[in-house]
Formats: C-alpha cells, sequence, structure tokens
C-alpha cells in the first residue's frame, strides 16, 4: 500500500526521506474535489482504492506532495511551519509521466 509518506502520483518518486523541503497533503474528504485529484494522480493503485474503498480511504492514508501544487494554491503562512491548502485546490503541475501515444498506427506494406 501507498502511505502518506510517499507521493501517490504515478511516478513521483518524493517522500518524506528526501532532502526537499516538501508538504504532504491528503487527498480531499469533499468527493467532487477528491475524483479530480485522483484524476490528476494518474495512478491505478489510486484508481482502485478509490473504486473499492471510496473517497474517505484515500483521504486517511494516500497523499500528494506540494511539487504538484502552485504557490498560490496554499494560504499564506502565518508564523506556522505547516504548510495549508486552499480549499477546493486540485494539484496542476509536474504531471504524472505517462506513455505518449503513437502519432500513425503501425502499417505492414
Amino acid at each position: 500500500m501507498v502511505s502518506k509518506k510517499v507521493c501517490a502520483i504515478n511516478h513521483c518518486k518524493n517522500d518524506l526521506s528526501g532532502q526537499q523541503r516538501l508538504s504532504f497533503h491528503s487527498f480531499p474528504k469533499d468527493v467532487h474535489i477528491s475524483q479530480k485529484w485522483v484524476k490528476f494522480a494518474n495512478n491505478s493503485r489510486i484508481n482502485e482504492v478509490m473504486r473499492t474503498f471510496g473517497h474517505l480511504h484515500l483521504s486517511l492514508n494516500y497523499s500528494i506532495c506540494s511539487n504538484h501544487f502552485k504557490p498560490e494554491d496554499f494560504v499564506p503562512n502565518r508564523g506556522s511551519s505547516r504548510r495549508l491548502l486552499k480549499y477546493g485546490v486540485v494539484p496542476s503541475l509536474n504531471l504524472p509521466v505517462t506513455s505518449p501515444p503513437l502519432a500513425k498506427p503501425l502499417l505492414k506494406k
């Protein structure tokens, strides 16, 4: 199982042991926003968890690292070291790696 200590985005290798200053953000409890996060994650395991256990299971057990959010997605820091996301934001940076489709089908001559 992927844990909150590892980013749920397909092919993102960020975790809490990394050298970067990252924050990890749990999947939202709002089902509609959570579905958008799942779509962005492009991770078959996350899709399966959503179908099997629902969005609240994702919220409790999975997260996405701060590298996938824009600076304006965060609540301005007011002396706290904790980085909080604004309500309703969806990850939009550093898209998951996918295989590009073939430009033309391969034909035998």
